[in-house]
């Protein structure tokens, strides 16, 4: 039985919870629990535990990303399946029921394995590129644990969706070439007159995205100089790790990343459906 849901309840979120622990665990994965997907489908079946209970086999979780591909609004999908029930056909009819509700363009992020390779290719998925999550720790010496693929994944669209109006500055300077520091809801807006980029403090960690040189400023150091300050920053604020999420495609910035010290600790596949 295929269920529809635009929230999951307690009782769903366990089961959701149980099947990736499942998923992880067989395929040696670190998906986080889709807990904030805009829209799910449910494949419900009888527990063969308790008769009169229904056990959750199978997920297909949407997210609304808000960003466009040719002028078309995207999908973000994750389809999961407990490891007993799999070669059944359950993700594929998840996708066949939620098509009719998914925008034109669909994007799949996911940590490769052979089943997801196989299910891809029956939706017609195309890879795209692959996004590498880059980590830095700021505290020399002190353990700190290291944030999943699918975690800073999901922080990505987290921080996508937080915007409200500027409400603080916390710091300024008077050098005009040092950056400034805007609250900006939950997120903080650095910005300089050679570039910008954005933060979203999460506990003793902070996710780094939206890096941006202008461009009459590109090839002049300027994009390390600006960096350097918002890490001596995060630093002085107690800040114990920072990362990122970065196309391999896109080399200067992950040299850049790379010399100031970031690992790269996971990385993502990205397929699109057209």
């Amino acid at each position: 039985m295929i269920q529809f849901r635009d929230f999951l309840n307690d009782e769903e979120l366990l089961q959701l919870q149980s099947l990736m622990d499942d998923v992880n665990a067989y395929d040696s994965t670190s998906y986080s629990l889709p807990g904030d997907a805009d829209l799910y489908w449910l494949y419900m079946e009888p527990s063969k535990e308790a008769a009169d209970k229904m056990e959750l086999t199978a997920v297909l979780c949407v997210y609304h990303m808000g960003d466009m591909r040719n002028d078309r609004e995207i999908d973000e999908l994750l389809c999961f399946t407990r490891p007993a029930f799999r070669n059944a056909g359950r993700c594929r009819a998840l996708f066949a029921c939620a098509h009719a509700l998914l925008r034109p363009c669909l994007r799949f992020c996911v940590q490769e394995t052979d089943v997801c390779r196989s299910f891809l290719r029956k939706t017609g998925a195309v890879f795209a590129y692959e996004e590498q999550i880059m980590e830095l720790a700021l505290a020399s010496g002190k353990n700190t644990a290291s944030c999943t693929a699918s975690e800073a994944h999901s922080e990505k669209k987290s921080a996508a969706a937080n915007a409200a109006a500027p409400v603080s500055v916390s710091v300024s300077c008077s050098d005009s070439d040092a950056p400034v520091f805007e609250e900006d809801g939950e997120l903080i807006r650095v910005s300089s007159r050679f570039g910008e980029c954005s933060l979203y403090p999460q506990g003793s960690r902070c996710y780094l995205f939206g890096v941006l040189v202008y461009r009459r400023f590109r090839g002049q150091g300027r994009g390390t100089s600006l960096l350097k300050n918002v890490l001596g920053k995060l630093r002085e604020d107690g800040f114990h790790t920072v990362y990122l999420e970065v196309s391999s495609a896109n080399l200067p910035a992950v040299r850049l990343y790379r010399k100031l010290g970031f690992q790269i600790t996971e990385r993502i596949a990205c397929y699109y459906k057209d």
